[in-house]
């Protein structure tokens, strides 16, 4: 028989300092490197490497289960790869990216993995040249890229959506007059599939840009200055970036209907801070790592540092922003080389010289729940065991999650527009083994929460 101990606080949500656990992988890399996590957290990680004459690159996949990691060959090219990956539903990897073809044009290839072996499928052939494709796959594992097109010499680029549609690749125009060598954009499917772009502008405006229909797309400005967005979406379908400009590193979310932008760290002197990459825990907070980077008095004298430096978001408070260990120069700045599993931790992708890195966190980047001084809140809560009791003050939404102690979401128990007063909500631990969850209760800004403890 299962017993239910309520502890009933009045809660938020902190970050106390982040533990760090990093190994160095077999492998010479020659490249920066990107990661995507399957379904069961595993890692798998993108990167290039030269073979031992140079005149060849070689594309890899480096896959963990448990503690071994295991390398596979993607494809080869007679120059740099620029690449990005997504698993299927099945965890199967889909590789997009851009190389040499036999014109002396960037082209895109897509490469598949569903047999153990990768099928590499071109998708253009002409005489311009595609870079930066990031690829999608959606729940109906459907394929999906934005790239840059490239058609002249001059500094000016395109920038095109595809998708891949009964073996056919189509293509159309998002938007034009794009820096060549920028990656200021950033590409995802929000929680229905509709693609969203965000990208900046050639006067530096950051913008947003979601498909209505085939070829039709509608564009919003996010903020007037912006580069390097790295863009995600939430389970209420609110976005959620973090750019970079003018030294500084910036959060930016429409989630109270609005953008507002947030200061996450500011340079001072030679300090500079760039490419940030933003990924969401399971409880809808941000985290964000960046390069920092500091430059001599005099660039012809040593004395550059590389680093990467993490902050992360609860409430309304950031964490300190730290550096990521281990202390030594690093290169980084791939496509999504920091990602966030759905029990909380951290995992992040780099190099120090030509070797491979992976860091994890120690415990999740979103775990516990602190005791606080009580405060009044517009959302009053109690549980039995077989009810959730909640008052309000006023009128408003309200969203009711249980979460285990690792700060994974196991369920929504309620989500709507409720009166004032005195509601209730149907409540079981049937389904839930031994262990510490809470029910956290969600008005606007305002959380509450109650612990609990499951026992046979």
């Amino acid at each position: 028989m299962k017993k239910i101990i309520l502890v009933l606080i009045a809660g938020i949500i902190t970050l106390s300092a982040v533990e760090w656990e990093y190994e160095q992988l077999d492998f010479q890399s020659d490249g920066i490197p990107g990661l995507v996590l399957d379904s069961g957290n595993n890692p798998s990680i993108i990167c290039q490497d030269s073979m031992e004459n140079e005149s060849l690159q070689r594309l890899w996949l480096l896959t963990k289960t448990e503690s071994e990691w295991n390398h596979r060959y993607i494809t080869a090219s007679i120059r740099d790869f620029e690449y990005s990956i997504d698993l299927t539903s099945g965890d199967n990897p889909v590789v997009a990216y851009s190389a040499i073809g036999e014109g002396g044009f960037r082209d895109l290839f897509l490469a598949v993995d569903s047999t153990g072996d990768f099928d590499s499928l071109r998708l253009t052939d002409d005489f311009a040249s595609q870079h930066s494709p990031v690829v999608k796959v959606d729940a109906n594992n459907r394929i999906h890229l934005v790239y840059r097109l490239r058609e002249t010499e001059d500094d000016t680029a395109d920038l095109y959506y595809g998708w891949v549609e009964s073996g056919v690749f189509n293509t159309e125009m998002i938007a034009g007059n794009l820096h060549y060598r920028s990656w200021s954009f950033d590409f995802l499917l929000d929680n229905e599939d509709k693609p969203h772009v965000f990208f900046k502008t050639v006067d530096g405006v950051l913008q947003h840009v979601s498909r209505i229909s085939e070829g039709n797309w509608e564009i919003e400005s996010v903020v007037s200055q912006g580069v390097s967005p790295s863009a995600d979406v939430d389970a209420s379908g609110d976005f959620h970036i973090a750019y970079a400009g003018s030294g500084r590193v910036y959060y930016i979310s429409n989630k109270g209907g609005s953008w507002e932008s947030e200061l996450i760290a500011q340079g001072t002197g030679s300090d500079n801070y760039e490419k940030p990459c933003l990924s969401l825990c399971s409880l809808g907070y941000p985290h964000v790592v960046w390069y920092h980077w500091v430059a001599p008095v005099r660039l012809s004298q040593p004395g550059w540092t590389y680093e990467i430096y993490y902050s992360g978001k609860l409430n309304e408070t950031w964490l300190d922003p730290e550096p990521i260990p281990p202390d030594f120069f690093k290169i980084y700045g791939g496509r999504q080389p920091f990602e966030i599993d759905n029990a909380g931790y951290g995992h992040i992708v780099y190099t120090i010289g030509d070797h491979l890195y992976y860091d994890k966190t120690a415990h999740p980047l979103s775990s516990g729940i602190t005791e606080n001084n009580p405060r009044t809140l517009p959302l009053s809560l109690e549980v039995t065991e077989s009810e959730i009791h909640f008052s309000l003050t006023k009128a408003c939404m309200v969203t009711l999650d249980i979460y285990d102690i690792s700060g994974r979401m196991i369920e929504r128990l309620a989500s709507g527009y409720y009166p004032a007063g005195e509601h209730i909500v149907p409540f079981s631990t049937t389904n839930l083994s031994s262990g510490v969850y809470f029910v956290r209760g969600r008005v606007g800004e305002y959380d509450s929460s109650v612990k609990f403890v499951v026992t046979r």
